[in-house]
């Protein structure tokens, strides 16, 4: 099936959410991918919101409220998710902040990074600061992503959920 058979398939309002800057990065990536791709005529239309720190957006039924992260000046962000009851909080790529109280506090899980398990590096979070943090959070549950090999070794001492190939969760 043609790229361009997909598209045309497609009826519904597409929105995409995302940090500033996301607009310009969109454009260049279909321009790259596909070639003329951004200036294509759809049947749906598009709409591309940049999120600003602690604005929610909502779309549907579900509402996203991001937060500004402490990773190297770029434009990460935490978010919290909203949907049919349940809250899912992401911390992305950032050092420890406790922006994450925010974000995570009382979700049904808090999905994190813990790059290290105990190395601090700028940008990132381990797994111990993280942990002696966890209390203020009060996420539900913890669900580890973004792991170097050195954290991956560790998988052993820690005491929360954690991300591979093919896992399935539930909410």
């Amino acid at each position: 099936m043609l790229a361009s058979e997909l598209i045309y398939k497609r009826t519904q309002p597409l929105t995409i959410i995302g940090p500033p800057g996301i607009k310009k990065w969109l454009f260049q990536a279909m321009e790259i991918l596909f070639p003329g791709s951004s200036r294509v005529l759809r049947k749906f239309a598009v709409e591309i919101i940049e999120f600003k720190d602690r604005c929610p957006e909502i779309v549907g039924d579900v509402a996203a409220s991001p937060y500004l992260n402490l990773h190297q000046g770029d434009s990460s962000f935490s978010l919290r998710i909203e949907c049919d009851g349940k809250v899912i909080a992401y911390s992305s790529d950032t050092e420890w902040t406790d922006v994450l109280c925010e974000a995570a506090r009382n979700a049904d899980i808090l999905i994190a990074e813990a790059y290290f398990y105990e190395k601090k590096i700028k940008g990132h979070m381990d797994y111990m600061t993280l942990i002696s943090n966890y209390e203020k959070i009060r996420a539900k549950r913890l669900m580890l992503i973004h792991m170097h090999t050195d954290m991956l070794a560790m998988l052993d001492r820690i005491a929360f959920e954690y991300t591979e190939d093919g896992k399935i969760v539930k909410i």
